[in-house]
Order: structure tokens, then sequence, then C-alpha cells
């Protein structure tokens, strides 16, 4: 599936399976402005899904991550509000060699 937008991206995730998704995402280097892009990995696991798949999803999710060639960010998330583009940002900023 394809999205266009964050938007479409959260409406897509069902709300009592686990998903993954690749997202790219736009952000602004604080220390030269320019704007650059990351390939981010979503683990989306609700709180309404049982452990057990919780853990399965995990686990696909370190497997997919290691194999996946230049998707440097992995993000777990159990809610709409794990994938907040503010948080995601912040993430992209904790982990980017250009600040």
């Amino acid at each position: 599936m394809v999205c266009r937008g964050r938007g479409s991206l959260v409406a897509s995730l069902p709300r009592d399976q686990c998903r993954m998704a690749v997202a790219q995402v736009p952000w602004r280097a604080h220390a030269d402005g320019v704007m650059r892009s990351r390939l981010v990995f979503i683990l989306w696991a609700p709180d309404a899904t049982s452990t057990k798949e919780r853990m399965v999803g995990e686990h696909g999710l370190i497997d997919q991550w290691r194999g996946g060639g230049g998707m440097s960010l992995p993000i777990q998330a159990a809610g709409v509000g794990d994938v907040a583009l503010e948080d995601v940002e912040d993430k992209i900023h904790a982990k980017a060699t250009v600040k």
C-alpha cells in the first residue's frame, strides 16, 4: 500500500492488528537548515493486540530492520501519538549525524 502523507498512513493502520510500514520522512537539520529525508521503519503494535502478536511483530521488526539497507530508524508505535510527526522528527534529530 502506498500512502501519500502522514494522515493517510495513520488512517490505514488497523487499531487491532500489528503492521509494519516504511515511511520516508522529510526533516530539516538545525545546523544548516537543509531539508533531508530519512526512511523510517514503523512497527505498529496497538494496545488492543495480544502480547503474543506484539512479540512476534517485534521480532519481525528486528529482522526486517537489520536487512533493510538504509532504513536507519526503527520506531515502535502502540498508538497514534507514537507516530506524531514531531516525535518522529525528534527521533531523527537524535540519530542524525548532522544536527
